[in-house]
């Protein structure tokens, strides 16, 4: 289940999002705020690990999670909760996907994975 109520076991709860940047007088808040949410990610409890990138003109980022309910504790708080509240000012789009893996896939897969899930 991805509610966090009933642990998945043997899995892993991946989180793929990806989106572009409305201008790139923005690029600089975007970046700061990216910093921060990954600082923020890594040191969060039931974080697995953490990446972003770029691939195809689009930023992304990747992350791992023992659990649904840590996950969105970490997203709504600190700098991540902030850089949420500032999307639709720094992006024209930014989509994200979650699915539970029995391992974490590699960048290149885990894209194709949200690509068809989100149909970019």
């Amino acid at each position: 289940m991805l509610d966090g109520s009933a642990p998945d076991t043997g899995t892993i709860l991946l989180s793929f999002g990806g989106g572009r940047l409305k201008h790139w007088s923005r690029a600089p808040e975007f970046f700061l705020l990216s910093a921060l949410a990954v600082r923020q990610a890594r040191r969060s409890p039931g974080n697995v690990f953490t990446r972003v990138g770029r691939l195809d003109g689009m930023l992304f980022s990747y992350s791992g999670w023992e659990s649904e309910v840590q996950r969105q504790s970490y997203a709504r708080r600190g700098a991540h909760g902030v850089a949420l509240r500032r999307t639709a000012a720094l992006v024209d789009w930014f989509e994200f996907h979650h699915f539970r893996h029995s391992a974490a896939p590699s960048f290149r897969d885990a894209y194709a994975l949200w690509a068809d899930a989100t149909g970019r």
